[in-house]
């Protein structure tokens, strides 16, 4: 069964992206001056000092105790305590003389001059992290003596996301990292060369300190199409073949996965405009390239129309789904999503048509036959509506018939029938509970009575009643979200 409320995929060997670094929505700590990274390793010190200096004489805040107890204990590690006892071989002196982190380096892998040792505890899958990549890891660092970690994102309950090569983490990091595969969790010991250096961090890191890492490598998209065009002229982007450009398209597509799958709506939206921007008025050579084109614009149309359903903006939703429609009118996604975001806007004809077309390419589909169950709803309780509007509309053009020597225009009475309130509560009741629909359109052809009657209701209901005109017709509906100015 079609997953109609699912992003479309690019199946590709560029199967992963990137997220430029403006856009990474881990949480940021503001200091008075900028670290960097590379003058720490060269020797500057610094030290960073709390506010309220009582605080340096709690030793519940100066020993990692704004963690969750249980979680720490979770993340406690005996290797970095580590020394000979008696039940060692006799005969065995490798460990002699030596400290925890000299012994775990035996069982390691060097990988740089000697410099950072690596174990693999949990192996991975799938290919080599690209040049570039963008990253999401978990990890735990410790000192050497203290099973503690000193830093944790698993224990901040934030993973940590950055580029490979980007100079945002310790060199010895970035290295390490770059060896890992999605999936895999390994330990990294690095010296102090390719860590904090002489100098250290203090108070936190002593000079000279060697980091143990246990890092998890969670997720990687493939950077470097995007960055690498970013990074050329007006003219070379201009001079870029299909295939190159579709690299590209292919990477924002899959950062534009990656948002929604996160439910950051807006800025999968932004990134999926910025993919059909990159090949819309792409030049094509053959009939193959023009089809992979559309191919693409297809599932960006059908990708954005998603995004506007999930915020609420029908309307736009309903361009990009015709969109999507234009390249394949028999799309199932893209009728349907169509007929959704119609129904939200009132237009129950028209959402009736579309969605009719969904389920004759998809006659199972239950999103399809709900979304048909709830059009059918609202259209009985718009039509019990429009039945009752009608009878007055003819009672007060008789009225008006039998007053036709009056100047005045009659006046009305802000009193309404029982059975006129009761239809206009059962439908805003109805409204409320059906969490999909944001608005309900009440039609035209009410008298003012009524009209004030459905603005105190809407009130009463924690709705908003908006007029708008079209062309002489002057439209009421309820809204839940409050109408911008």
């Amino acid at each position: 069964m079609d997953k109609l409320n699912s992003v479309e995929s690019i199946d590709s060997s560029f199967s992963d992206s990137y997220l430029t670094e403006n856009e990474f929505e881990e949480p940021i700590t503001p200091l008075k001056a900028g670290l960097d990274v590379r003058k720490l390793t060269s020797g500057t010190e610094f030290c960073i000092k709390d506010d309220d200096d009582d605080d340096d004489d709690d030793p519940e805040k100066n020993n990692l105790n704004y963690f969750n107890n249980e979680e720490l204990l979770k993340a406690l590690n005996q290797e970095c305590l580590y020394f000979p006892n008696e039940d060692d071989d006799e005969n065995n002196n490798d460990f002699d003389d030596k400290t925890p982190f000299e012994n775990m380096m035996k069982r390691m892998t060097p990988l740089v001059e000697n410099q950072i040792f690596k174990k693999v505890l949990k192996t991975g899958f799938g290919t080599e992290l690209p040049n570039k990549a963008f990253v999401t890891i978990h990890y735990n660092a410790y000192l050497e003596y203290n099973d503690e970690p000193f830093d944790s994102t698993r224990l901040r309950g934030t993973p940590l996301k950055f580029v490979l090569g980007d100079n945002r983490v310790i060199e010895g990091l970035d290295i390490a990292v770059a060896t890992m595969k999605k999936g895999e969790t390994s330990q990294f010991l690095i010296k102090s060369l390719y860590a904090y250096g002489e100098m250290g961090c203090p108070p936190r890191i002593p000079p000279s300190a060697t980091i143990l890492y246990e890092v998890e490598l969670l997720h990687f998209l493939n950077s470097a199409p995007a960055i690498e065009y970013e990074e050329l002229s007006p003219e070379e982007k201009k001079q870029l073949s299909f295939s190159e450009r579709l690299k590209v398209v292919r990477s924002e597509h899959e950062a534009a996965n990656d948002y929604f799958s996160r439910d950051n709506y807006q800025s999968a939206l932004n990134k999926y405009k910025k993919a059909v921007k990159l090949i819309d008025n792409i030049n094509v050579a053959n009939e193959e390239e023009d089809n992979e084109r559309n191919d693409c614009l297809l599932k960006l149309y059908l990708n954005i129309s998603l995004c506007c359903i999930k915020q609420h903006e029908y309307k736009y939703a309903v361009i990009y789904a015709k969109k999507a429609l234009n390249i394949d009118p028999k799309n199932t996604k893209g009728n349907y999503r169509c007929g959704k975001a119609l129904r939200n806007l009132g237009d129950y004809a028209e959402s009736k048509k579309y969605l009719q077309r969904a389920r004759k390419c998809n006659p199972s589909n239950e999103e399809i036959n709900e979304e048909l169950k709830k059009l059918s709803s609202q259209e009985v309780r718009y039509s019990v509506l429009e039945k009752k509007f009608c009878k007055n509309i003819f009672k007060s053009s008789n009225k008006k018939d039998d007053d036709d020597d009056d100047d005045e225009r009659p006046t009305f009475n802000y009193e309404v029938n029982d059975e006129f309130k009761a239809i206009v509560a059962d439908c805003m009741k109805k409204f409320i509970d059906d969490k999909e629909q944001q608005e309900f359109p009440f039609g035209s052809g009410f008298s003012s009575s009524e009209i004030a009657c459905l603005k105190d209701m809407a009130k009463e209901f924690g709705l908003y009643y908006v007029e708008q005109k079209n062309g002489p017709i002057k439209q009421m509906k309820v809204t839940k979200l409050k109408p911008s100015k």
